[in-house]
């Protein structure tokens, strides 16, 4: 699949070119066919690299009110102020000044008890409100049954006097939902918790997540983790925040990164002994198997396809060396082979690899290669706090992690030949 898209990417560009050529001979106005070969040319790559650009931006939708009507507002009348986070863990909250702090933690705190509307606590701008967001959705891939669209409030002054979060399906049984989610997670949760070394285990995650997804642009709840983990079919959003889900809860710090590569995308950034390094689990997946051009490369190495945008900028810089190209070998061995360079010897549970025959998204070769309302089920007391590691939250009500340890009875495997159809 991915040879045939660089294929038509090829000839969608050669054909604009002809084109433009022909109108240039023809017509003899050099200066303007210049500028319509520049767009036909630019028209063609939005085509050819279009099904890269899957990451959603958040949506937030604001109306103004007059400030006789900010007391009437509708308050769910919980503030947060129980939580903090550790900034090794959750890295955008780190960004934020003290009042977007509160209000990040109030988000947080009025999303696990499934509330809809609330008024902030500390006095934040509309501007504010949209990092603020940011943070919490980049942070929290167990906040799954969140939309990606949210609402919100402000008067003349700019202030925001309401924020109105926004649900997804999965909402309408949380618990069935949340089960689901957790019991897959948990398999390699367990599994890579028996392995010594934080790259170890950050390959069998790597390769347990391209196993059970399929790269599919049409997928339902693609910006989930649970479309990766449950449904078997995601894009890049949902590879990587499954992929942050999972290696959170093994107290390996991972982030959630948003940027540009031949269109909008998201990928990760993972923090080993020696420093931070990229990973873009989406790119390495491929319909011939998996691959490692995108695992664990610093940013010089990075920076040729991939661009941070938005609060992603601020994250750290990946200058990480040791666990560079350990599992570089050329792309016909390295799919044929996918199991001969790793020490993990068992197999993926038959119910977890669902995946079908679909669209792999197209990458850049590597450097000298051609490019190519919700129905709330819980209250906040019960509501579950799902991927925090040991340590990464800490509050007066002493939410605890879950033990990575015992996260589920059967143990995932990974095969000794790959199970991708």
């Amino acid at each position: 699949m991915k040879k045939l898209q660089r294929f038509f990417a090829v000839i969608i560009t050669l054909l604009s070119l002809f084109i433009a050529m022909t109108i240039i001979y023809r017509s003899g106005y050099f200066t303007e066919c210049y500028e319509l070969i520049g767009s036909l040319f630019n028209t063609a790559q939005d085509i050819a690299y279009s099904y890269s650009g899957n990451y959603e931006n958040l949506d937030g939708s604001g109306s103004l009110i007059e400030d006789s009507e900010v007391e009437s507002l509708n308050d769910s009348k919980i503030d947060g102020s129980d939580y903090t986070f550790d900034t090794l863990y959750y890295p955008y909250y780190g960004m934020l000044s003290t009042s977007e702090k509160e209000v990040y933690a109030q988000v947080y705190a009025n999303a696990i008890a499934y509330e809809d509307s609330f008024v902030p606590v500390s006095q934040v701008s509309v501007e504010d409100v949209i990092d603020i967001m940011e943070a919490v959705y980049s942070d929290h891939p167990e906040l799954f049954y969140l939309s990606t669209k949210y609402g919100y409030l402000y008067t003349s002054a700019d202030n925001c006097v309401q924020i109105t979060l926004k649900y997804n399906d999965l909402i309408n049984d949380i618990s069935s939902s949340t089960a689901s989610f957790e019991n897959v997670a948990n398999q390699i949760i367990n599994a890579a918790s028996e392995l010594s070394s934080d790259y170890e285990k950050e390959k069998y995650v790597h390769d347990a997540i391209a196993k059970i997804c399929n790269y599919n642009e049409n997928s339902s709840l693609s910006q989930s983790a649970y479309s990766t983990l449950v449904n078997g079919s995601s894009v890049c959003a949902g590879y990587s925040r499954a992929f942050q889900y999972i290696m959170t809860k093994l107290n390996i710090p991972t982030y959630f990164v948003t940027g540009t590569a031949t269109g909008n995308h998201a990928w990760n950034m993972v923090k080993l002994d020696d420093g931070y390094y990229n990973v873009d689990l989406t790119w390495d997946d491929q319909d011939e198997g998996i691959i490692y051009n995108y695992f664990n490369l610093s940013d010089a190495d990075f920076s040729s396809t991939h661009t941070r945008t938005n609060l992603a900028v601020n994250l750290p810089e990946c200058n990480g060396l040791a666990y560079s190209n350990l599992e570089e070998i050329s792309d016909e061995e390295n799919i044929s082979n996918t199991q001969k360079n790793t020490n993990i010897e068992p197999e993926i549970p038959e119910s977890l690899v669902t995946k079908e025959n679909t669209t792999t998204e197209t990458i850049p070769e590597k450097e000298g290669e051609s490019t190519d309302t919700p129905n709330k089920s819980s209250s906040h007391e019960n509501a579950p706090v799902s991927g925090i590691p040991n340590n990464a939250i800490r509050d007066n009500k002493q939410i605890e992690a879950p033990n990575t340890q015992n996260a589920g009875n059967n143990k995932m495997q990974i095969p000794v030949s790959p199970s991708r159809p």
